[in-house]
């Protein structure tokens, strides 16, 4: 785990808000996240602030829940937020919101697409088996001797094994 103080931001994923007009809300995009990653998004509002102005306040919402906001923290003019997992070929919609030392608040909007699939996930998908009061529930749990390899038990058996 890294401090936070000695933490630098990643370059290729900090958006700087551009000037604009005021009441124009603009929404940009981030560079694509994969969902086994841990990576830390930034927003630079330095050009929207006046001389001496800082963020003293910062928060960073996410639209779903399978994407989730570790943790966000603000440093000058920076809002990081850390993200992690997400949701395969899904794009997320976060906004950044931070308050300042001259009582501005300011927002933007950044879409935050996710690629990738975990193992298991698509190529292991779950099962459902409806039972009734005649049915005993299957026993799943492998023998304490054995390994599981791909839905089959290897058993270790007087220095050899079987495949079951």
């Amino acid at each position: 785990m890294e401090l936070l103080s000695s933490f630098n931001l990643n370059p290729l994923r900090i958006y700087t808000v551009p000037k604009r007009i005021k009441n124009k809300k603009g929404i940009s995009t981030f560079s694509a996240k994969h969902i086994a990653s841990h990576l830390d998004y930034s927003v630079d509002f330095s050009n929207q602030f006046s001389d001496g102005e800082v963020i003293v306040k910062g928060k960073v919402l996410c639209n779903r829940t399978e994407l989730k906001v570790n943790a966000s923290f603000f440093r000058a003019q920076y809002l990081t937020a850390l993200i992690s997992d997400g949701k395969e070929n899904y794009s997320f919609y976060l906004t950044f919101i931070v308050h300042t030392n001259k009582g501005n608040e300011l927002f933007q909007d950044i879409i935050l697409p996710t690629y990738g699939c975990l193992i298991g996930e698509s190529h292991n998908p779950c099962k459902v088996i409806a039972l009734d009061t005649s049915d005993q529930a299957p026993n799943y749990r492998p023998p304490f001797n054995a390994l599981v390899i791909g839905g089959y038990y290897l058993i270790s058996k007087k220095k050899s094994y079987i495949m079951v």
